[in-house]
């Protein structure tokens, strides 16, 4: 609804369900490899776009992750 595209697995594990193996490599557990999510900007991300983003995270994480965006 934000127009912004997140994923908790790695890009070359894309569309599978199990949660990332970095995570898991890194010692986490599966709660929080599946809690973590991947962030990536590409080349034509602009300021404004990592802003909007960012700004979507803080509402996030304010209300608890129930928000209507």
């Amino acid at each position: 609804m934000a127009n912004i595209a997140l994923a908790t697995g790695s890009a070359c594990a894309s569309g599978s369900a199990e949660p990332s193996h970095v995570m898991k490599a890194i010692g986490y557990g599966l709660p929080e490899a599946f809690e973590t999510i991947r962030v990536s900007f590409g080349i034509y991300s602009s300021k404004d776009d990592i802003d909007k983003f960012i700004e979507v995270l803080k509402r996030i994480i304010k209300s608890g992750g129930e928000i209507d965006l």
